[in-house]
């Protein structure tokens, strides 16, 4: 979400607010959101065909999982998850596999800080995260992958 928001000139900070990872834990949580319930049911071992024909109303994630999909191939913005959603909804993969495979990705920056900052916001935020002023935070390791393996 983060790395797409900032690929169109978003400042990345917005996505930590409730605006942005508030509505994204609440959608993934509560069993009263009909993109948590597809999941939910789709990890049950249901068809998306038959979640869709039962829900009785718009899960509009399933919808927006397609526009997302061309979005990051667009941008060529690295998003396991995203891109996992889509091939578990549009190209049939087994949403087990794909869990486990996301479980087992290396681990990702989500948010990129300037490698030196003089001060303000960013090294505000850089004392609150342990990191040292100093961090050439270019150098932490990224994921090897850039989308989910066949």
């Amino acid at each position: 979400m983060t790395r797409i928001g900032v690929a169109y000139g978003a400042n990345p900070l917005t996505f930590l607010t409730l605006a942005g990872v508030g509505d994204l834990f609440l959608t993934c949580s509560s069993p009263t959101s009909r993109n948590y319930t597809v999941g939910f049911r789709l990890g049950k071992g249901e068809s998306l065909d038959e979640i869709i024909r039962t829900l009785g109303s718009v899960a509009e994630g399933v919808t927006t999982t397609k526009g997302l999909k061309m979005v990051i191939d667009e941008l060529g913005v690295t998003a396991p998850i995203a891109s996992g959603i889509y091939e578990v909804l549009y190209e049939g993969k087994d949403v087990r596999e794909r869990a486990q495979w996301l479980m087992n990705h290396p681990a990702m920056m989500e948010l990129e800080l300037p490698a030196r900052s003089k001060g303000g916001p960013v090294k505000e935020l850089m004392r609150k995260l342990g990191l040292p002023e100093d961090a050439d935070l270019k150098t932490v390791p990224q994921a090897g992958a850039d989308a989910c393996p066949p």
